[in-house]
């Protein structure tokens, strides 16, 4: 792609974005080098890559969840809190009902609520999964999570690990076994 229609592009982004006139003749000056690295960041980074579309991990996760949830029903709220840290970017978070979902990594800049509600301690699910050979395996782990002065502390309470192999007759991961454990 050429310099100029780079820039051509990225002044209708900003034309689009801003509201500017773009002029019937475009002259390069070395001002707008600035305008074009900004919309060419603005671009990158509103794009995101999400691989295939029938996204099988997700599915495994959600389903993951959804038994941990289904499991431990009578000892959990009707509103759960589920740790973003971990889960692949285009997860869905709508998939499941009744969860908030937040970082812990970015604790402190999540919403006041969610900080008020962290300070006396909050049971979060944490998902993680690892594929070892022919085996994907899902853990969930409910913790409790407590924002502290001097830092959060997490502490462990129970969790549900879910194993899975890839059946090339029918093309899909199966769930092959489940354990469950706590504290």
């Amino acid at each position: 792609m050429s310099s100029s229609l780079l820039l051509l592009l990225s002044l209708s982004c900003l034309a689009a974005l801003g509201g500017v006139l773009l002029p019937r003749k475009v002259i390069i000056r070395v001002d707008t080098k600035k305008y074009l690295i900004l919309s060419l960041l603005i671009l990158s980074t509103g794009h995101q890559s999400y691989g295939q579309s029938d996204n099988q991990i997700n599915d495994i996760l959600v389903g993951s969840i959804t038994s941990y949830i289904d499991h431990y029903l009578p000892y959990m709220s009707d509103h759960y809190y589920i740790c973003t840290d971990g889960l692949p970017l285009n997860f869905q978070y709508d998939s499941i009902p009744n969860v908030t979902y937040y970082s812990v990594d970015y604790l402190r800049s999540c919403p006041k609520r969610i900080k008020d509600k962290c300070k006396k301690g909050i049971a979060t699910l944490f998902v993680s999964f690892q594929l070892n050979n022919n085996e994907f395996k899902v853990r969930v782990t409910k913790k409790v999570v407590t924002l502290k002065k001097k830092g959060i502390w997490i502490g462990l309470s129970d969790w549900g690990v879910y194993y899975y192999e890839y059946s090339c007759d029918r093309k899909r991961w199966e769930l092959t076994k489940t354990t469950y454990g706590g504290v």
